[in-house]
């Protein structure tokens, strides 16, 4: 099972995360079996050209850039339907793209 704890200010919920000493006192005081997980935002986005790789590390920093968005906010991303599945003439598809930032995911949505 889990549980979702939620912390008085951004700044203590960072604080926890970030600080090495604070996570493991922290997590230690829960459960030996406890961790922190990161929230994620998935968002779909329809079209994208095929030739995009969503397995390729430098596809999704390149993707992070054009868009302007902060390196590192896509955890990771994944064609909806299987590559092997495709049209054979098949130019665009839709991705899941999996982000750790809220405002960079409605970003997404929003354009």
């Amino acid at each position: 099972g889990g549980m979702v704890l939620e912390m008085m200010t951004k700044e203590a919920a960072e604080h926890i995360r970030t600080d090495i000493n604070t996570k493991t006192l922290f997590l230690q005081s829960l459960d030996a079996e406890a961790s922190i997980k990161q929230r994620t935002y998935p968002v779909v986005i329809p079209f994208m050209p095929v030739t995009f790789h969503p397995e390729n590390q430098s596809n999704i920093r390149q993707l992070e850039e054009e868009n302007g968005w902060e390196k590192m906010v896509i955890m990771y991303a994944r064609w909806i339907k299987p590559a092997e599945k495709r049209r054979s003439n098949q130019q665009v598809a839709h991705i899941l793209i999996t982000f750790t930032d809220p405002s960079t995911a409605n970003s997404a949505i929003r354009n």
